[in-house]
């Protein structure tokens, strides 16, 4: 679902360039980050519940990250329908109790492999306390799950980790999971859960040097 709350958008100012070292609260995979998100009230697309029982939400961060130290606004709005089915796409809008009674296989097999990569990446779940969740068969099925719900994601747009990791099936870079990503990752976050655009000052010094 996409909530109704107020959107990041609001208030803000143009992006411009970035400057300066994020001084932003490094951001990893965890109850804590999924706990912000909650508490956040911004748009996010909503699943179902985290085996703790809280709700497992995805932030969307309606940015554009071009290349080192600049950012722009998207030139569109993401259409989940082009990505995911139909129903899916329904269902995770309105939450409405009769959409998901129409869910086919299929439908289901793509949600739960959104979840399974949320679970994994932003709440931190191992891989298999996620295979233990979904109820799969084995781990390499949870491998899988984690695999393609990241392409999904990334395909999606604007959903916030994956939209912001280089790798185009959503991979997350190295060390995600126990130390987080570069700067742009703290940065996106505090933007988003803040809804000031003006807090993105920074500039990723190591990208930079790589570009």
């Amino acid at each position: 679902m996409v909530s109704t709350h107020r959107s990041t958008e609001e208030g803000a100012s143009s992006p411009g360039v970035l400057e300066g070292a994020s001084p932003y609260p490094r951001v990893v995979p965890g109850t804590e980050i999924a706990d912000a998100i909650r508490d956040a009230g911004r748009s996010a697309w909503q699943l179902g519940p985290a085996p703790s029982g809280v709700a497992v939400l995805v932030p969307i961060l309606r940015l554009d990250v071009n290349g080192p130290g600049s950012l722009s606004w998207p030139s569109a709005t993401p259409n989940p329908t082009a990505v995911l089915n139909e129903r899916l796409a329904l269902f995770l809008e309105t939450q409405h109790e009769v959409a998901f009674g129409q869910l086919t296989e299929q439908d289901r097999t793509q949600w739960r492999r959104l979840w399974a990569a949320a679970l994994h990446d932003i709440h931190g779940l191992s891989i298999f306390d996620v295979f233990e969740a979904a109820e799969l068969h084995d781990k390499a099925h949870a491998r899988k799950d984690i695999g393609e719900g990241r392409r999904l994601w990334k395909r999606l747009g604007y959903a916030w980790p994956w939209h912001f990791f280089d790798d185009p099936k959503g991979t997350p870079p190295a060390g995600w999971h126990s130390s987080g990503g570069p700067p742009a990752l703290d940065a996106t976050f505090e933007v988003w859960r803040s809804g000031r655009l003006s807090l993105m000052r920074f500039v990723d010094r190591a990208a930079a040097r790589a570009a």
